[in-house]
């Protein structure tokens, strides 16, 4: 058997599970000189914290060099894990695991609650904002799932659709394995879900025992008013977050916080991905986060 015989079989050209991210190929555009690229979540060049991030690096490598160049935890490493858990009273180190990214969160929930698939039998579904997210659809996709997709208007996700869409699944015997959705400045529309509306989600997911995935990277960049408050992690809600958005996309740091029998799947799971998330770069991110007083002045200089 060639290597051309191997791959054809594992692999077509019209796979939906893999597909070229356009969040990617644009990026191609947003490097030219003189754009400035409104297609993708970038961070403005400009603000990103390249001294306060050298120093940070700077001091790992004069505290705990040898550490944080070596292996870590497939979990993440205590001090960026602390740093998470601020944001997530009532939950523990159990309850967390440290990603490349929020991406790489949904990606790792996605394949672990797809679950194995059986040739020939339907695709199992998950629930996604429409409009939604263009790579959490390559992420569904990717991990074997088919995607039906629940309208958004002004106040985010329209929960009585939601509803609509459970019962007519149900008469079908089907079950969606999960529904994913942005709860804060809501990627592309920008909604955000009223607390009335985050309320009724968060019965009608009970209810019907639907886990939610509740992805929020933006919610620290409001414009007025207090930080929303977006959908807290629950024994139904997987929260996932990334310092992309504020701190350094480089880095490639983010999380999910949850329940702790899903978080110790997702850790099985990222194990034969990439082991670990970078030691050196979680330490990096720990330290500058560690400065709390420098940390929300640079937040509040992003809003600004």
């Amino acid at each position: 058997m060639t290597l051309d015989t191997i791959t054809s079989a594992a692999w077509t050209d019209d796979d939906p599970r893999y597909r070229s991210s356009v969040i990617r190929d644009l990026l191609v555009h947003a490097r030219r000189p003189g754009v400035i690229s409104l297609a993708g979540g970038l961070p403005a060049p400009e603000l990103l914290a390249t001294e306060v991030l050298g120093d940070a690096m700077a001091d790992v490598m004069a505290t705990g060099g040898r550490d944080a160049l070596q292996y870590g935890l497939t979990e993440g490493e205590t001090p960026m894990v602390d740093a998470i858990l601020r944001d997530f009273p009532g939950m523990g180190p159990a309850n967390v695991l440290v990603t490349a990214g929020s991406q790489q969160a949904l990606a790792l929930a996605a394949a672990v609650l797809a679950g194995p698939q059986v040739a020939g039998a339907p695709a199992p579904v998950a629930l996604i904002e429409q409009p939604g997210y263009i790579g959490a659809l390559q992420a569904l996709r990717a991990a074997g799932l088919e995607p039906i997709g629940v309208p958004v208007d002004g106040e985010g996700l329209v929960v009585e659709e939601l509803e609509r869409i459970l019962g007519e699944l149900s008469t079908r015997g089907v079950t969606p394995r999960f529904c994913y959705v942005n709860p804060t400045f809501q990627n592309p529309t920008g909604a955000s879900l009223s607390p009335e509306r985050t309320e009724r989600l968060l019965k009608i997911a009970e209810a019907n025992d639907l886990l939610l995935i509740a992805d929020d990277p933006y919610k620290e960049l409001f414009l007025d008013g207090d930080r929303p408050d977006g959908i807290a992690p629950a024994p139904g809600v997987l929260s996932l977050g990334s310092l992309s958005k504020t701190l350094s996309p480089a880095l490639r740091v983010g999380w999910a916080v949850g329940p702790a029998p899903l978080i110790a799947r997702m850790t099985l799971a990222k194990q034969p991905a990439d082991l670990q998330t970078s030691t050196l770069t979680q330490a990096v991110a720990a330290t500058a986060l560690g400065d709390e007083r420098w940390w929300q002045a640079h937040l509040a200089g992003l809003r600004t």
